[in-house]
């Protein structure tokens, strides 16, 4: 009876049927894995993309009974509703600064003027044949919103270095981070930066300036402070 029955001719014959049907079965269930993996990622991310623009187009839709703030005859009536008090233009400590720097340019410079508070963006503009509009675009609203505290410009009206005094906020939240872009984008303006602490030297400012503006500097050097920080 056993030789008949094909089972007790090879016992293992019905495990080599199932192992078989698992090299078959497995790399088709770990496609499908994959294949899931990627269409949960995908609908994550149109879901992010579609909460975005819900969000984007509340924000440009006005909210029902709020007026058009960007109506200046609204801009208007709003500011009639308030009083405003003059506030100082710069802190404590840069205004220890101003006058140090205004003296040496007075000494040192050729028409040049000092500037406090100025914008990034009213001073220098992305330029470049065969740069596209949108990183234009995108290059200018990274610095149209930043400010210089104090900057230098000649008679004609152009930046000829930027000065920024690190006071006891720099190191609060991203200011570290802010004063890299402004750096960077007036370094490829073909400008000076020019970096203060607090316990700045009025003759190493002085000195500074002199090298800055005289014709025989063309070539960017450390200032002072600089070069005492990278010692």
């Amino acid at each position: 009876m056993f030789e008949k029955n094909p089972f007790f001719q090879n016992p293992i014959g019905f495990a080599d049927d199932q192992t078989n049907w698992l090299s078959i079965a497995l790399p088709a269930l770990v496609a499908a894995a994959i294949l899931a993996s990627y269409l949960w990622q995908f609908l994550k991310k149109s879901a992010r993309k579609n909460r975005r623009n819900a969000s984007s187009n509340l924000r440009l839709v006005s909210r029902p009974g709020r007026p058009d703030m960007a109506d200046p005859a609204n801009q208007l009536q709003a500011i009639s509703r308030v009083n405003f008090r003059t506030v100082p233009l710069l802190n404590r400590e840069e205004a220890r600064l101003l006058p140090i720097l205004e003296k040496a340019v007075r000494m040192h410079g050729n028409g040049h003027r000092v500037m406090a508070q100025t914008s990034l963006g009213e001073l220098i503009k992305p330029v470049g044949q065969g740069k596209i509009w949108r990183e234009k675009k995108d290059a200018f609203a990274s610095i149209n919103s930043k400010r210089l505290d104090f900057s230098i410009i000649n008679r004609n009206g152009h930046l000829v270095a930027a000065i920024e005094y690190q006071g006891s906020g720099h190191h609060q939240n991203n200011a570290f981070l802010r004063d890299a872009v402004k750096r960077e984008a007036v370094r490829r303006a073909g400008a000076r930066f020019l970096e203060y602490d607090v316990h700045f030297d009025p003759e190493d400012v002085c000195r500074d300036i002199a090298r800055l503006l005289s014709p025989a500097s063309s070539s960017p050097e450390p200032t002072a402070w600089n070069r005492r920080r990278n010692l």
